[in-house]
């Protein structure tokens, strides 16, 4: 038994792609059927009788493999596009959720059987067939009669059932500003705009094409295919030549069925989901270009009505991410509040509109998919709101905080600031009295023989100069027998008089027995130490 494979050449391939986009466009293929068929069931109409009379909403293909699952367009050309390309960029990974089921079916038993008659060349043109169909060439004799017989064999339906869900999640996935989001957004947008009518290919029926041509006389010698949708393989299965089969390469999708695109993705949410993501972006640059005019206070009267306007679309759940709707409420009550604080005249509603801030800043929903988005618009009004209550003094004014250079915990009462939270280097108090030496502080028991720094020796912060010693010597006292001293001792003190803090000064510190009196020992002197 013979066999040969052939292949289309590149102008078979670029002819058969000019069938294939006449017919997908709803155009009449260039090869017509002979008249001995006129009246004959065409290729379609024997597949269509085959299928059950369209039953199951299978449709079938002129040009088979003219539409794969997946493909999506208008009506007059469902196979425009195809998901993987148009919706993800062709990344077949990214694209790996689109779930393809494949089952076997045995309700197809197409047997579609024609006499023809070879032309003077030798030639049977298998065109009544359709566009796809190859012409054979052989050595036999003129208008030699043969059978054609096809048929389709190891049938499968191919079903795309995940299209919606997969898009969605995708969708859901994408990074912000990404590449996969700037595929996607357009293709889901295409595919649920109902105005634009597209529909995608549900499900394909595959099989294998089988052509079978059996001469009443002469040989299929020096056999030649030309022409055809698809590279066949050809079979010489009979001794004497005469008949030949001709099988597909490969399975060929030979019918589809196309559904509503918006249907499918609104049932599976996504509509919903792109509407989501877009409003979410939306609302981001609304909730960024608000704050930034009422930091600027330019266009505070335009406030309320985007606010309003984002609350009537709030009311739908396909505005936003559902789980972001009280978050993003709090933060629209906020917005419109800090308008009327930071207008003119507005500065005493600016404890309410600021603990309205902080209750968004610190919403429960803090880990939704917004929240950071709030956070990042509301931080600034919220320190802008807290500098209004600052500057009028107003009873939610923040806390002053004072200097504290040197570290010792007590700030300068001269250098303070107002805050939320502890600015760096400041400390709540202002005891300090002077922050450049951190041994002068409230409650300091050392003494010191050295000024603070600024010429001053009130280490303790009390208001005054307190010297260690101010008591001035009594002079030597004794006991005397019969006048003779027996012991001697000194009423120890400042010789004359108390020196100043830090000054040097004679002491009396102790008196000796010398001949017949007490004397002092040589004098002693020291640095008047004070806080």
């Amino acid at each position: 038994m013979a066999q040969v494979f052939v292949r289309p050449s590149r102008a078979a391939w670029a002819s058969a792609l000019g069938l294939l986009a006449t017919t997908c466009a709803g155009g009449e293929p260039p090869r017509a059927p002979s008249a001995e068929s006129a009246e004959e069931p065409s290729w379609c109409e024997a597949l269509t009788a085959a299928l059950g009379g369209e039953r199951a909403g299978l449709r079938c293909l002129p040009v088979p493999n003219a539409l794969v699952t997946g493909a999506f367009g208008p009506r007059d050309r469902p196979g425009r596009s195809d998901l993987v390309s148009a919706c993800f960029g062709g990344d077949e990974g990214a694209a790996a959720r689109l779930r393809l089921t494949s089952r076997s079916t045995a309700d197809v038993r197409l047997e579609l059987t024609r006499r023809r008659s070879l032309d003077a060349d030798g030639r049977l043109d298998l065109a009544f067939l359709g566009p796809w169909a190859p012409a054979l060439s052989a050595r036999a004799a003129t208008r030699a009669a043969a059978t054609v017989r096809v048929e389709l064999r190891d049938a499968e339906l191919r079903v795309l059932s995940s299209a919606g869900e997969a898009l969605g999640l995708a969708l859901r996935a994408a990074p912000p500003a990404g590449d996969a989001e700037r595929a996607l957004e357009p293709c889901v947008a295409a595919l649920c705009d109902v105005r634009q009518g597209l529909v995608y290919t549900v499900r394909t029926l595959a099989a294998v094409p089988v052509i079978t041509v059996e001469l009443d006389s002469g040989s299929m010698a020096g056999l030649e295919l030309t022409g055809g949708a698809a590279g066949v393989r050809a079979s010489v299965e009979s001794k004497d030549a005469r008949r030949v089969v001709l099988t597909a390469q490969e399975k060929l999708n030979v019918a589809a069925e196309v559904a509503p695109a918006a249907a499918a993705l609104a049932s599976a949410g996504t509509c919903a989901a792109l509407a989501a993501r877009r409003g979410r972006r939306e609302l981001i640059q609304d909730l960024h270009e608000l704050t930034a005019s009422l930091l600027a206070r330019r266009g505070l009267e335009r406030v309320p009505r985007v606010v309003a306007s984002w609350r009537e679309r709030l009311r739908s759940s396909e505005a936003v991410e559902p789980g972001s709707v009280p978050d993003l409420l709090v933060a629209l009550e906020a917005l419109e509040a800090a308008a009327r604080a930071l207008a003119p005249e507005g500065a005493r509603e600016a404890c309410t509109a600021r603990a309205i801030v902080e209750r968004a800043l610190t919403s429960p929903a803090a880990e939704g998919p917004l929240h950071a988005t709030v956070v990042e618009a509301l931080g600034p009004l919220h320190a802008a709101l807290g500098g209004v209550a600052n500057a009028a003094e107003l009873q939610c004014a923040d806390a002053w905080w004072f200097a504290d250079d040197d570290a010792d915990g007590f700030g300068d009462p001269a250098r303070r600031l107002r805050a939320a939270v502890p600015p760096a280097g400041h400390v709540p108090n202002s005891l300090d009295c002077f922050d450049r030496n951190a041994e002068a502080r409230p409650g300091q028991q050392q003494r010191f023989e050295q000024h603070r720094g600024d010429g001053s020796f009130d280490y303790d912060c009390d208001g005054q100069q307190t010297p260690e010693d101010a008591v001035v010597a009594g002079g030597c006292q004794s006991l005397t027998t019969f006048g003779v001293p027996t012991r001697c001792w000194a009423e120890a003190g400042w010789i004359d008089a108390p020196p100043a803090c830090g000054a040097v000064g004679r002491r009396l510190e102790a008196c000796a027995t010398h001949l017949l009196s007490c004397e002092p020992d040589p004098t002693a002197r020291a640095t008047q130490r004070c806080r």
